[in-house]
This record gives C-alpha cells, sequence and structure tokens, in this order.
C-alpha cells in the first residue's frame, strides 16, 4: 500500500500542474497501511521469500507490526504537520509528500528485516529520502548544509555497517537472521574475533541513526537545519525504524556472550543519557533541545534493551520487551507534539527561514498562543519524565527492568538526567511565561489560528500523553500479549 501510494503521488506530480491531491493521496495511503497492518495482528507470522526455498528477507510477526502501526501513525501526523507548515504555498510541497512516503517505506521494510540484504536496503530507502527531506526548502540554505552534512556522515557508517556485515557472512557462512543466531548460541563469542567485530560494526551502524553518543554529532545540526516537518520525521519514524531493528536482531544474536560487546552497550547507554542532557542545557534554540534531548532518549531506550540482554529469562526479556514497547510510542508522540508546536509556529512567523526555532520566539507565547504554550510545556514534561505523564510511567518501567537484571548504575543515571531534563523542560516553560525586556517578541501573525489537521493532531497527542500517564495498564497489556510472545 506504501508503495502504490508512492507511485501515484509520483505520477500526480509528473503530469499534473495543480497538484492539491498529494497530501490527501499521502494521508488515505498511511491509513490504509495503518489498517492492514491493525488486521494482521489476528494472523500467524508470515516469512517473506523470493521464492519458496530462499532465505527469508521479512518476518511480518506482530511485533513488526506493532513497530509499523508506530511508524505509520507517526509519518500520518507528520504529513498533517506538513500540510499547516507548507501552507503558504502547498503546491510546492507535494514532492514532500513522495519523499515522506517513500521514507516510511523504507522505514517499515527496516523493521520486519531479518536478512542482511533487506535490512542495507530499507536503511538506504529510508536514509536517501531523508537527504532531499532535509534540504527540500530552498529558501533556507543552511538545509543544503545539512543534507550534505547528513550524506557524508551516513554514507561512511554504510560503509562500515556494510563492513561489519561482511565479516559475519565470512565467519557464519549466512546473512539470514535465524541461522545466524543459532550459530552464535552455539559458538559462543568469547574466542571469535571477526564475529566479534562484526557484531560492533553492525551496533555502530544502528547507533547513529539512534545518535548514541559518541556517533550523536550529526543530530544538533540535522535538526536545526531541516524544515521542522522533516525534523519531526527523523527524529520519529527514523529513530524508531533504527530502534524496532535493533529491538528485533539484537534480541537474538546473543550479544551478551561477549563480554566487551556487552560492556560497550553499558557505556553507551549511560554516556548518551548524560551527554545528551548537558548538552541540552546550553541550547539557545528549541529544535536543538529537542535533539540533544533525543539523544538522552536514545540511552533511555538502550537501557531498556539492555535490562533484557539474558533473553533466555522469559520473564526478564518479557519485561524488557513491555519497557521498551510501551515508552518508544510515548517518546514519538512527545516529540511530534513538540515539533508540531514548532511547525505551526514556523507558519505564522514573518521569517520562516529559522523555523521559529530560537527561544526568543518562544518568550511570552503563553499570553499570545495559549494552547501551543500548554501543548508545549506537557510534551516537555513528559520527555523529562513528569509524574501523571505517559514519559513516567515509560521510564518507570525502564528502572523497573533495570533493577530487576541487575543494572542498578544505569537505573540510577536514568534517574538523575531525568531531573536534568525536568530543569531545561521548566527553563522553556517559565520563558513561554514571561514577558521579556531584552528580546521583543514576534508580533501575532494575520493567520494566527491552527488548521484544523494540525489541531486534531496535537488534540490526539496531548490526550494520549495524558491518558497514558494516568491509565498506562491496556497499552502494557497488550504489549504483553502481542508482542512478548515473539521473543526466542
Amino acid at each position: 500500500m506504501l508503495a502504490v501510494s508512492a507511485a501515484v503521488v509520483g505520477v500526480l506530480v509528473l503530469l499534473c500542474a495543480r497538484r492539491r491531491g498529494a497530501v490527501v493521496l499521502c494521508v488515505l495511503g498511511l491509513t490504509a497501511a495503518l489498517w492492514l497492518v491493525g488486521q494482521s495482528f489476528s494472523q500467524p507470522a508470515t516469512p517473506v521469500r523470493f521464492d519458496e526455498h530462499g532465505p527469508t528477507l521479512l518476518h511480518l510477526d506482530r511485533l513488526a507490526a506493532y513497530m509499523m502501526v508506530t511508524l505509520f501513525v507517526a509519518a500520518l501526523a507528520v504529513s498533517l504537520f506538513a500540510h499547516d507548515y507548507f501552507a503558504r504555498d502547498a503546491a510546492a510541497s507535494d514532492e514532500f509528500y513522495l519523499l515522506l512516503l517513500l521514507a516510511t517505506f523504507g522505514g517499515a521494510v527496516l523493521a520486519a528485516a531479518t536478512h542482511f540484504v533487506s535490512l542495507f536496503l530499507g536503511l538506504e530507502i529510508l536514509s536517501v529520502s531523508l537527504y532531499a527531506m532535509i534540504a527540500y526548502r530552498a529558501d533556507r540554505p543552511i538545509g543544503i548544509e545539512g543534507a550534505i552534512k547528513y550524506l557524508v556522515l551516513t554514507s561512511v557508517v554504510s560503509a562500515v555497517l556494510l563492513f561489519g556485515m561482511a565479516l559475519l557472512y565470512a565467519r557464519w557462512g549466512t546473512m539470514e537472521l535465524s541461522p545466524l543466531s543459532a550459530a552464535m548460541a552455539s559458538a559462543g563469542l568469547a574466542s571469535e574475533g571477526l564475529a566479534s567485530a562484526g557484531l560492533a560494526m553492525l551496533l555502530v551502524g544502528v547507533g547513529f541513526k539512534l545518535a548514541w553518543a559518541p556517533l550523536h554529532l550529526w543530530a544538533g545540526d540535522v535538526y536545526h537545519a531541516a524544515p521542522a516537518p522533516t525534523t519531526a520525521f527523523v527524529a520519529t519514524v527514523s529513530k524508531g525504524a533504527a530502534f524496532a531493528l535493533l529491538l528485533r536482531w539484537v534480541t537474538r544474536i546473543h550479544y551478551a556472550q561477549h563480554e566487551g560487546v556487552a560492556l560497550a552497550l553499558l557505556l553507551v547507554a549511560g554516556v548518551s543519557m548524560c551527554v545528551g542532557n548537558l548538552l541540552a542545557l546550553r541550547a539557545d534554540r528549541l529544535k536543538r533541545l529537542l535533539a540533544y534531548s533525543s539523544i538522552a532518549q536514545g540511552g533511555y531506550l538502550l537501557t531498556a534493551v539492555l535490562a533484557g540482554r539474558e533473553w533466555y529469562d522469559r520473564e526478564g526479556g518479557a519485561l524488557a520487551v513491555q519497557a521498551a514497547g510501551f515508552y518508544l510510542p510515548v517518546y514519538l508522540a512527545a516529540l511530534l507534539g513538540a515539533m508540531g508546536v514548532v511547525s505551526v509556529l514556523a507558519r505564522d512567523a514573518s521569517d520562516g527561514a529559522d523555523d521559529a526555532d530560537h527561544f526568543s520566539r518562544y518568550r511570552g507565547l503563553f499570553f499570545r498562543r495559549p494552547v501551543l504554550a500548554c501543548v508545549l510545556t506537557l510534551m516537555l514534561l513528559s520527555l523529562a519524565g513528569l509524574p501523571l505523564t505517559a514519559g513516567f510511567v515509560g521510564k518507570f518501567l525502564i528502572v523497573l527492568a533495570s533493577v530487576r537484571t541487575g543494572l542498578w548504575t544505569l537505573g540510577a543515571l536514568l534517574v538523575l538526567n531525568s531531573a536534568v531534563s525536568l530543569y531545561y523542560s521548566l527553563r522553556v516553560a517559565a520563558m513561554m511565561c514571561t514577558h521579556g525586556v531584552d528580546v521583543s517578541p514576534v508580533p501575532p501573525s494575520p493567520s494566527n489560528t491552527i488548521r484544523v489537521p494540525a489541531m486534531i493532531v496535537l488534540v490526539g497527542i496531548t490526550f494520549m500523553v495524558l491518558a497514558l500517564g494516568i491509565y498506562p495498564n491496556p497499552l502494557i497489556e497488550f504489549i504483553y500479549q502481542t508482542v512478548t510472545y515473539e521473543l526466542p
């Protein structure tokens, strides 16, 4: 459905002079794909092969379906924010929806990939689309700079990832997940230098997409350079797809048998939390603050994965999957809500070149746009993990899983870094409630209204963050019933 929708939008863009229907086709395609994936929860797992006796390229199970639903909902929200963002010149945005559909298609492939070929194809479909999405606005030269930085860095990381795949293939003679995991489980990694190096390179590629420290340097520049809807997409759909890939592969390749790889991941999780929050303390632009916060969020998600490192312990593995499966959508929802506010304000700004990104744009926002100020405050507090928000429940589950498996240090770091993130979140909230005398606020725009699609998305995200913060049991139970049975 995603592929057909992308093809139809591509033909529309190519042939029609007035292409106002691209956003409608994009939304319809994503909605149809979302409905079809929802139907698969009641179906048995399905392997996808080129031929009857060929290797399994994709595995369409409930874990893949759950991750795809998360990605498609996020992409749907981004498409509606883009419709609001490009309101000044709607016809110039049609190619954006084509790129969005293709990138979402790549993310869906990653969520179900069980073979190195499908993994790399999904990653490249996603990445190549992102290059154009980052540089999409011709009136923002900084977008070209950000796209080139992302292109160069991603190319280097892709080479590292391919070399890691080659090393694993050279040692085990397979590129398929199931035989690879069985070989690693039986032989162990303690004396396997080739396999250890290949696994480390594979994790470097995934870590770059998730902006783990020290692979995080691109995040601030790319988030700042890209248009607001693209930033929202990179922060949610792209990272969500990479995390789905990580969860599927790490739970099956028995990395914990290698003390070096396991220790490196523990250090990466702790360093990512600290580096992300410390950088956010110094940020003076909202998109950079969210970029640095996402580095820390990547550390939190990695902690949940590491908490299930002994996957033969069914109870521990189930708790870790519950923590990761719950925290990922609530984190993406909070980030989408914050970036949605940025998109609306960027459309209203008199000078759209900076995407209403500097903190001066938000000084006194509560007195000019109280609804947007309240939504942004709630999203930031959810990212910080304040009680009665969904972010608090997600972090509580991660801490619970880490404590159960003895990861006391990571659990303590998560709590301490949440306190740090609460400081800079409240700093932004206080700024929005303050009339400044040093910086003149941007005067209200004549189009000082929120369009209906953006309003629907913001209201839905706000309801989700509050509802899951007050009563999270339905989603937790759903994750337990539909996803944890996929554990090896």
